[in-house]
């Protein structure tokens, strides 16, 4: 740790607070108005509460974990995830959260603070325990470092950090609508380009409207050709032999077995044996998720067997350009003509292929439908360029959050006072404070009966 300056003291968490204290309650003792906070209520890095719920609308059966206004919550399973919070009013929490209660001289928001730090996430993901669901021991939560500045400095530290803490929620706050301003702006860019509003906007229009339960017209210049996606594409459903033939390795004779999920990720790649497999797709073939959420997903960029939930989008390439295609079935207008009349008996949306060969298009020529795409690659790439400012604006804030915070506590925030009480003391009055109330009367003072 870096030197600390003079009236500071290097210390421990469990040396500033009763780490691991907790008072137990059982659901037959929560009153019906209490606050029960979960885990999944807290968002993870931002110390946001997304939600806050009540017993009577949670009426859970574990025993949970009192805690009081000014406490300090400590998500200790998956501490990576950076869960923490202050308490507002009092409550009952999860057992996996453990309330953390400052004594006399040490502020709960500088000790809050302190468990945000990049140092201290960097430890507890070295000393957790646990594969699939790590957390934090007690002895490890107790041991973790704790520069503890003077009572009156911790305050002056609080206030900084609390001011910078607005500015970069404000921040983040609009950084956040970027990427749905961007959805939004692809949909309408998308509905005007496939409507010939971007190359054919002064020519008269023509209409039509699926048959479906709910307003919904299709705009198109009157040159274009109205045709139906049964004319323009043939739909190929996806095959896939018994689930015993799977195998998680590529082998001499095996093919792999595309999934929606892979589109996403590599971590389940699935492999079949090639006799077996009876629908394959290359990398520039058009694929159609079936199933959901969300349904109707429009991906590329795999090549093997695909499975049920896929469906192959073959172009009619006499009357329309592959590229074009992979486009138009991405229109805001057929997603929702799909998303209302999908839905399967089994409660999982799916796509009704007869119902989608139904859906009316407007086809332009093809060289009308080169100038289109030339519009649309641009106008995507552009939208690209700002996400990918976008992410690297969210990265630069986070670092700038975790430069801010190692400032702090490296005392270099705000400036010290030399009259300030040193740490040290307040420190000695804390273990003396516990070793002079026994344990009963400790527990008393926090209602732990």
């Amino acid at each position: 740790m870096t030197e600390l300056p003079n009236g500071w003291i290097s210390t421990s968490l469990g040396a500033v607070v009763d780490y691991g204290r907790t008072e137990k309650v059982e659901p037959c003792d929560i009153r019906p108005d209490e606050w029960v906070l979960e885990l999944e209520d807290i968002e993870k890095d931002t110390s946001t509460l997304l939600q806050k719920r009540l017993f009577s609308d949670r009426n859970p059966k574990s025993t949970k974990n009192r805690f009081a206004a000014g406490d300090i919550l400590y998500g200790k399973l998956r501490p990576n995830l950076n869960k923490v919070i202050l308490a507002t009013q009092p409550g009952v929490c999860s057992t996996e959260i453990l309330p953390l209660r400052c004594p006399e001289g040490v502020e709960p928001q500088f000790v809050f603070y302190a468990l945000k730090r990049a140092e201290f996430l960097d430890y507890v993901t070295q000393v957790n325990h646990g594969n699939d669901m790590p957390r934090l021991g007690t002895e490890a939560g107790r041991a973790a470092a704790l520069p503890l500045a003077p009572t009156d400095e911790q305050r002056r530290i609080v206030a900084k950090l609390d001011s910078l803490r607005t500015r970069s929620s404000r921040a983040r706050y609009e950084l956040d609508r970027i990427p749905k301003l961007i959805e939004r702006y692809k949909k309408a860019f998308l509905r005007a380009a496939l409507s010939g509003d971007v190359t054919a906007a002064k020519e008269e229009r023509t209409t039509a409207r699926p048959d479906v339960e709910y307003d919904l017209t299709i705009r198109a210049p009157v040159s274009w050709k109205r045709l139906a996606i049964a004319d323009i594409c043939n739909i190929v459903g996806g095959s896939q032999p018994s689930k015993s033939t799977f195998c998680n390795q590529c082998k001499p004779g095996y093919v792999r077995l595309i999934q929606i999920r892979d589109y996403k990720s590599d971590k389940h790649l699935t492999y079949i044996p090639r006799s077996l497999a009876r629908r394959f797709c290359e990398k520039n073939d058009i694929m159609i998720g079936r199933y959901g959420p969300p349904i109707f997903q429009i991906l590329r960029g795999l090549e093997g067997a695909y499975n049920v939930a896929l469906m192959k989008a073959e172009p009619n390439t006499e009357v329309v350009h592959r590229e074009f295609l992979y486009w138009l079935l991405q229109s805001p207008d057929l997603l929702t003509y799909v998303e209302v009349e999908s839905k399967r008996t089994a409660g999982q949306d799916g796509v009704n292929k007869s119902h989608l060969l139904k859906f009316p298009v407007f086809l332009p020529e093809k060289n009308e439908q080169l100038r289109i795409l030339y519009k649309i690659k641009h106008a995507m790439a552009w939208l690209d360029r700002i996400t990918s400012e976008h992410t690297r604006a969210n990265a630069l804030l986070t670092k700038l959050d975790q430069a801010i915070l190692a400032r702090a506590f490296r005392g270099e925030l705000v400036p010290q006072d030399p009259n300030d009480e040193p740490a040290s003391t307040l420190l000695e009055r804390i273990a003396a404070s516990r070793t002079t109330t026994p344990a009963k009367n400790r527990k008393q003072q926090r209602g732990e009966l």
